[in-house]
């Protein structure tokens, strides 16, 4: 019984992350006016949460270890059991940026950013619906990047019973961008905004 309602909470969490990272790339934007280099997204700021920090986080640590890494407590915004299945969710902010990590019985199996443009420089060529278009569902991470240009924003990840979900976010420093996920490593969802 507590198996079947597990599957049945990867779903809708999977679903949660997506749209929640969709809606924060939508509604972020990327003001920074730092100059334009040939490397990939580059981190820009060091303390609090930070977008490495948030890459840096794997699955199966605690909230308490959350809290060392970040340099601050997050807070406990939901909390249910199913059967012997307890689920708490935390966030932690900075300025704009927010970052909400899922725990199962004390380990943590998802997380997600929103908002997180201002942590990290957009650098390199603007990306184009024509590339998000040449984007095929079955790809793998890398031939997307390849597709891209350059590599994604990682946004979200879940790891639930063993089924792996990973979001990855490109983006314009005008606004544009676009979402990718991969499910147990190859693209099963793509999603765009504002490209042209």
């Amino acid at each position: 019984m507590a198996k079947k309602g597990c599957l049945g909470c990867l779903g809708f969490i999977i679903a949660l992350l997506v749209l929640g990272g969709i809606i924060g790339a939508i509604s972020g934007s990327n003001d920074n006016d730092s100059s334009t280099s040939t490397s990939s997204n580059k981190t820009i700021k060091t303390e609090g949460l930070t977008y490495q920090k948030f890459v840096d986080l794997q699955m199966g640590i605690t909230v308490e270890d959350v809290n060392k890494i970040i340099g601050t407590e997050g807070e406990l915004e939901s909390s249910n059991k199913f059967g012997d299945i307890e689920t708490k969710s935390y966030r932690w902010h900075e300025g704009m940026a927010n970052m909400n990590c899922m725990f199962q019985n004390g380990q943590m199996v998802s997380k997600a950013m929103a908002d997180f443009s201002s942590l990290v420089n957009i650098d390199g060529k603007d990306i184009t619906l024509e590339q998000f278009n040449n984007i095929q569902m079955g790809s793998s991470y890398e031939e997307v990047c390849k597709v891209v240009g350059r590599e994604g924003l990682l946004s979200s990840q879940v790891n639930i019973v063993g089924q792996e979900s990973i979001m990855y976010t490109w983006m314009n420093k005008g606004g544009g961008n676009f979402n990718v996920t991969f499910s147990n490593g190859v693209v099963s969802m793509k999603s765009q905004f504002g490209l042209k």
